[in-house]
């Protein structure tokens, strides 16, 4: 594809996430303009997390690719400072809280 539909394809979108944020967020287009540019675009692209495990590090990787690293997602998941919901109870219930 080159540079000239390339950019007009930007141009759109851009045209789009700011027709999004008038029509959904009652902004005028001054707001719109003076909105920090990063933060609007996460805003605009976030999306509903139905699985919170999918936030997990290594939660898209499959079996298989853990397997050719040598590491096991158990193992994984605890060198990445991530920590399952029952660890998470254990440690709590071992500390005192939620009994």
């Amino acid at each position: 594809m080159n540079l000239y539909y390339t950019l007009k394809a930007q141009v759109e979108n851009l045209k789009y996430a700011e027709q999004q944020a008038l029509v959904h967020m009652h902004w005028t287009v001054d707001e719109y303009d003076n909105a920090d540019y990063f933060d609007l675009n996460d805003i605009l692209r976030a999306q509903p997390v139905n699985d919170p495990a999918s936030l997990l590090p290594g939660s898209s990787m499959s079996d298989k690719d853990l397997q050719d690293q040598h590491i096991t997602r158990t193992r994984f998941l605890h060198e990445s400072g991530g920590m399952s919901l029952s660890d998470l109870h254990h440690n709590q219930v071992q500390k005192g809280g939620n009994k």
